[in-house]
């Protein structure tokens, strides 16, 4: 029989709907029956699931056996309806829940004792979650009979929190890498945890105590069954508890302390371990120490250890001035220095520098220095002594990250060559003084002053950062950021390159160019390119003469490059000037904010530093400047994202356009027309391209086969969409359009989104063909206020796979116009496939919204309306009967409107009823009055979730019948306590809300009375005096 199953929602769905009952069929599709449900359900014990869906279809009693549910939810997603789902696991006793949203998660008041059987409990990078218990919380009615509980990677989690009976039955925490958090438990809550025997806590940096202080607290707080404690990686961590509290562990048997550099001191107050013998600094430290108890032991090991996280990893700050003086006097006074593989040194104030060679030297297991903050540091190695080999080689050293030294000029100051054979990683952020990694010195006879040589003078603008003294055969990751660097490799080799997969450079202001030309050639290896925020960079690949002959200039380079990112480079011009060039195995191009790049590369070539004008006008701009060209080719590009390119007009430049129809521009002439195909494209961003005008300029179609999701954001000249159309009206307009549309055009796209003044016309001028998206699933229109329009209704019929349409920021009086339809046209219903409508800021869109005449909404489930201020009413009652699947209706910040579904001159037949609605908000309203005004009856028999606030003017939910089965509390507030009401009924519990609020505004009223009461009565004593 089937024990465990690993699905997702929408097959379990299809497993266990009406036509497969019976059996599952078989894949192949022979149709023999493989497993029987009635097989499989009954006896499955552990149940994992990956993305949670509509599960309320399921049999109640389908899931009575098992005893292990696990949701993965990918990219934090969630279901607010997980926990009274559970409530249908009658024996479950281990949940996991991974990557979940505990954003609008329905609590589950009423019958919960299905979950108070739950013995396991295991939270993996959760989301929305502050504490695990506090008031009402959703996971408060699992907790009395918890075993274990473990968390990770929890980011929002601040503490645990409790209340007197929670955690009574827990055995088992484990807390690991959840980095808000500062305190585990106040101390009212360890009392409670009267079964608790083991306690591990890992990786929280801001932790800085265990047990919060809260004041003063008398009593023994007893941890009766503890017998294991294991605190590790807590950076942060300085005791236990920092209050003068009264600690008894009896059982206390096992406590390890690892990586807690600043842990001085367990507990302030008296503290009794009968059972411990020992303090292990790691958990397989069988010998411990130990100097007769506890916080002795704790304080010794502090003195002693100082920044020793372990036997090979030491860390040196001012939070040990013991340590630094020892280092500055003798370092191999220092015990296990020879075994140390990492070392970290953070805030050392009284550093100039770390090592002598000879000192790195004999360190020979070290592979990893971290320097951090360290203000009057100004090397890292400084060559002292007198030379003694030629060449100084680290051979186990493999990674280097320096951050925040103010000081720090270079890596290592020295006059012999520099060898690394196993370093593959740098990291060098913000160090401004920083001009090269390592600089020759000479020093002349008897004079103790330095002067750098070589390559250039610490302030020399030609000093390279990496010289041919320094030699790197496997670096593959370098990054650069807020670095004082001119030039980086010494051409017209360098042995760092080979093996370079991942180069960042960001806020390096004086750097011009990031390779010479001639070097090149030896990045085979390169995969992500990122360049960010170098306000002087004009070229990326500047092109030094050197290699002018060279073949790679006509061939195929940066053979491996996958990412390549260029942004915030206010005078970039161009990647580079080239001939051709082929970028085979690149996927994704971002150019954002370089407002005077003209194309990706240049025509012309320059054989001295490229130079930019530095006060170019709009007016001097080049008038054809496009992103790509004929000498440029991405055969597997499938992203592509543009962003405040100021300077660009077009994407392609056409002017000697070769056919090729192997690579990603697929260039076909048709006569007079070019026909461009990018085969591979699956995302396209246009956004805040202000010169932008068209694709290219000549008369061309452009052909998308993968593209799916397609932003054009604030291009204002830009004629988004036009049908195909012949030359002489494109001669008679000057102007391409961005897109000439038809049906071969955008096969498979799936998401569009429009923000600009001009993106309706295309649209609501009806030209576009029927067919031209016919897998669009998602449209989403942003801001276009201008004069007051609609959608064509061909247009939105041409839609026939739209799930979700999003209005934002627009001046519509209703979303689709009917004006001019045949009488076939108005019988038939669009919107039939559409499942979610958001609808913002639409000031004059009024009740004609819904007319189901034209929409059809009867496969709704979500709809938000949000700062449409031309309601009075959201609704005929014709309309709310047809929203059969709506699961999630949210009202919000609307001036005008007094009720939700207005019934005025239509006659209902029995209730209305939303069959599938269970969650509702209603928020910043302040006419509304009821939901609806009329008195009829209203049904929702899966409501789960009610939000009011700000309503003022509410005094009730309805005026007729209302049934609400499933609702068990109503929230009034969404801010961190999330506070609930609940007065039996929703009616009831509005009403209720509705005579507080007035005595409170009563109360008020008659509090300011009476103070001006007494004011004028002050005024008139000072008058008479």
């Amino acid at each position: 029989m089937l024990k465990k199953m690993k699905t997702d929602s929408s097959t379990l769905r299809k497993i266990v709907a009406p036509e497969h009952l019976r059996l599952i069929q078989d894949t192949n599709g022979n149709g023999q029956p493989v497993l029987f449900v009635e097989e499989v359900f009954p006896n499955l014990e552990e149940l994992r699931v990956v993305i949670f869906g509509d599960m309320d279809q399921f049999p109640l009693d389908l899931f009575h056996n098992i005893k292990l549910f696990r949701l993965s939810c990918s990219s934090h997603g969630g279901s607010s309806y997980i926990f009274p789902f559970l409530r249908r696991f009658y024996n479950l006793e281990s949940l996991l829940l991974s990557g979940f949203d505990f954003k609008d998660v329905v609590h589950c008041k009423g019958d919960a004792r299905t979950l108070k059987r739950i013995k396991n409990l295991k939270l993996q990078s959760s989301r929305n979650l502050k504490h695990i218990w506090r008031k009402d919380s959703v996971l408060g009615y699992i907790l009395s009979n918890l075993q274990t509980l473990e968390v990770w990677n929890c980011e929002d989690l601040i503490n645990i929190g409790a209340r007197s009976l929670s955690f009574q039955n827990l055995t088992t925490l484990h807390v690991s890498f959840c980095k808000m958090m500062k305190n585990l438990v106040a101390p009212s809550v360890v009392e409670n945890l009267v079964q608790l025997t083991t306690m591990r806590v890992k990786g929280c940096t801001k932790m800085t105590e265990i047990v919060a202080h809260e004041g003063d607290y008398h009593q023994t707080i007893v941890a009766g069954k503890l017998k294991c404690l294991q605190l590790s990686e807590l950076q942060s961590l300085t005791s236990f508890c920092p209050g003068s509290y009264t600690f008894n562990f009896p059982c206390l048997e096992e406590v390890v302390v690892e990586r807690c550099p600043k842990l001085k001191i367990f507990s302030e107050g008296a503290l009794s371990t009968p059972q411990l013998q020992r303090v292990k600094q790691e958990t397989f430290d069988e010998k411990g120490r130990w100097t007769g108890d506890l916080n002795t032991t704790i304080q010794q090991l502090y003195m002693e250890k100082g920044g020793f996280n372990g036997p090979r990893d030491l860390n040196i700050s001012d939070t040990f001035p013991k340590l630094i003086e020892t280092w500055k006097r003798n370092p191999q006074e220092i015990l296990e220095l020879q075994n140390l593989r990492e070392m970290e040194f953070y805030k050392c104030s009284s550093l100039k520098y770390i090592f002598t060679p000879s000192m790195l030297l004999s360190l020979k297991q070290l592979d990893r220095i971290e320097v951090k903050e360290c203000n009057t540091m100004e090397q890292v190695i400084r060559e002292e002594e007198e030379a003694t080999i030629h060449k100084l080689t680290f051979p186990k050293l493999s990674f280097v990250k320096i951050e925040a030294c103010s000081n720090l000029t270079n890596f290592f100051l020295g006059s012999r060559p520099l060898e690394f054979p196993k370093f593959i990683d740098i990291t060098i952020v913000d160090c401004p003084k920083m001009t090269a990694f390592s600089s020759s010195v000479s020093r002349e006879s008897g004079d103790a002053s330095e002067n750098v040589v070589g390559e250039g003078d610490i302030d020399d603008n030609t000093a390279i950062f990496f010289s041919d003294k320094v030699v790197i055969p496997l670096l593959m990751d370098l990054k650069l950021s807020s670095v004082n660097i001119h030039s980086i490799w010494h051409y017209p080799s360098s042995s760092s390159l080979r093996y370079l997969y991942h180069l960042r450079v960001e806020g390096c202001h004086n750097l011009k160019y990031l390779f010479p030309s001639s070097l090149v050639k030896h990045l085979v290896q390169l995969k992500i390119l990122q360049i960010w925020d170098c306000n002087m960079m004009e070229q990326v690949i500047f092109t030094d003469g050197l290699g002018a002959e060279d073949q790679w200039r006509n061939h195929t380079i940066f053979s491996k490059l996958d990412l390549l990112s260029l942004e915030d480079l206010p005078k970039l011009t161009s990647f580079c000037f080239q001939n051709y060039s082929e970028f085979p195995c690149l996927t994704n191009l971002r150019l954002k904010k370089c407002p005077f790049l003209k194309a990706f590369m240049s025509i012309s070539v320059s054989r001295d530093e490229p130079r930019a004008d530095h006060h170019l006008q709009a007016s001097n701009l080049v008038h054809n400047s496009a992103v790509l060209n004929e000498k440029v080719v991405f055969p597997s590009l499938e992203k592509l994202h543009i962003q405040n390119c100021d300077s660009l007009q077009g994407i392609i430049e056409a002017q000697g356009l070769i056919a090729n129809t192997s690579t990603t521009q697929s260039i076909v002439r048709e006569t007079t027309t070019i026909k461009f195909v990018f085969p591979k494209l699956i995302y396209l961003g246009l956004n805040k391209v202000p010169r932008l005008k068209s694709f290219c300029s000549r008369m061309h179609t452009t052909q998308w086969p993968s593209l799916k999701h397609m932003e054009v954001i604030e291009c204002p000249k830009a004629h988004i969409f036009a049908p195909k159309c012949p030359k002489s009206q494109v001669e008679i307009s000057n102007q391409q359009p961005l897109f000439c549309v038809n049906e071969d055009t955008f096969p498979v796209l799936e998401e569009l989104t429009l923000k600009t003044n001009d993106m309706m016309k295309g649209i609501c001028d009806g030209q576009l063909s029927l067919q031209c998206f016919p897998n669009l699933k998602l449209l989403n229109l942003h801001c276009f206020p201008g004069t007051s329009t609609t959608l064509p209704y061909c247009f939105i019929q041409s839609l026939p796979k739209l799930q979700k349409l999003v209005i934002f920021n627009a001046s519509i009086s209703k979303i689709v116009r009917s004006e001019g339809l045949s009488d076939k046209e108005r019988q038939t219903s669009a919107f039939y496939q559409l499942k979610e409508l958001r609808l913002s800021k639409l000031p004059k869109l009024t009740l004609k919204t819904f007319q189901p005449s034209l929409l059809s909404f009867k496969k709704l489930t979500t709809l938000e309306v949000i700062s449409c201020h031309g309601f009075i009413n959201l609704m005929a009652c014709s309309t709310a009967e047809s929203l059969m699947l709506l699961e999630r209706l949210s009202v919000a910040d609307c001036e005008m409107i007094e009720e939700i579904i207005a019934c005025e001159g239509e006659e209902i037949q029995g209730s209305i009823i939303f069959p599938k609605l269970k969650y509702l908000k209603l928020s910043g309203l302040p006419s509304l009055a009821s939901f609806s005004l009329a008195h009829h009856s209203l049904e929702f028999p899966v409501l789960q979730m009610v939000m009011v606030t700000k309503c003022p003017k509410m005094r009730n939910f309805c005026q007729g019948d209302l049934s609400t089965s499933n609702l068990q509390q109503m929230h009034v507030t969404r801010d961190e306590e999330d506070e609930l009401w609940w007065e039996g009924d929703l009616n009831t519990t509005i009403k209720q809300m509705f005579n507080v609020m007035v005595q409170i505004i009563l109360k008020d009223f008659k509090s300011l009375i009476l103070n001006n009461i007494r004011n004028i009565k002050c005024y008139l004593v000072h008058l008479h005096t």
